[in-house]
């Protein structure tokens, strides 16, 4: 069996895989700008030893989340990802014997790859 980083640089070089990863990537970037307005960061993640967020920084972040109905361009982009997401884990499937998880880890890891790109 190939190490996964070589499972990933195949996948990534495949000519036949690249369109759908390309379009998968772009829409992972436009979700992030539309959940971001420009020039917002994330909050920073507190100091301290605890892996874990503590009941009042759960309140705290649920209070910067924007409320409302979700926006129709987002529904359009989540169902696009979705669906190629689903595309790619079944070609994925069907040319390497992975389990599940590793499958998802692998179209991750290419996605990741293309998002660095371009």
């Amino acid at each position: 069996m190939k190490a996964f980083e070589e499972l990933v640089e195949e996948v990534y070089q495949d000519g036949d895989l690249r369109p759908e990863f390309a379009k998968y990537a772009q829409l992972i970037a436009r979700t992030r700008q539309q959940r971001r307005p420009s020039g917002e960061q994330f909050p920073a993640a507190p100091a301290g030893h605890y892996p874990f967020l503590r009941y009042a920084e759960i309140g705290a972040s649920a209070e910067a989340l924007p409320s409302g109905p979700i926006p129709e361009e987002m529904v359009r982009l989540r169902r696009g990802i979705t669906i190629l997401s689903s595309t790619l884990f079944k070609t994925l499937s069907l040319r390497y014997p992975l389990t599940a998880d590793e499958l998802h880890r692998l179209r991750d890891a290419v996605a990741i790859r293309y998002l660095q790109t371009e």
